[in-house]
């Protein structure tokens, strides 16, 4: 069994109130993370090597999302959410 202090799993739930707030609060991080680690990924260091995949892909936002270098993927789509939810 996982020992993670800040993670809740028994007794009661959270008001709607609180609830709310948190989720507000796990989308203002993410978006707040994505944003700026996107901007840094046009840095011309890093574009060439790793965001300029992305910008090949000419179908929908929601698919060129995951349509991204390794690196890209793992810093700038998953690190903001993790980061979001911690």
């Amino acid at each position: 069994r996982w020992n993670v202090s800040f993670v809740r799993m028994s007794g009661p739930l959270e008001s709607w109130s609180v609830f709310a707030l948190k989720t507000v609060g796990i989308f203002l991080v993410l978006d707040f993370l994505f944003y700026f680690s996107h901007r840094l990924s046009h840095h011309p260091r890093l574009y060439k090597y790793v965001h300029k995949k992305h910008h090949l892909f000419f179908q929908s936002v929601g698919v060129a999302f995951e349509f991204a270098h390794p690196v890209e993927q793992l810093l700038v789509n998953g690190l903001p959410l993790f980061i979001g939810f911690w």
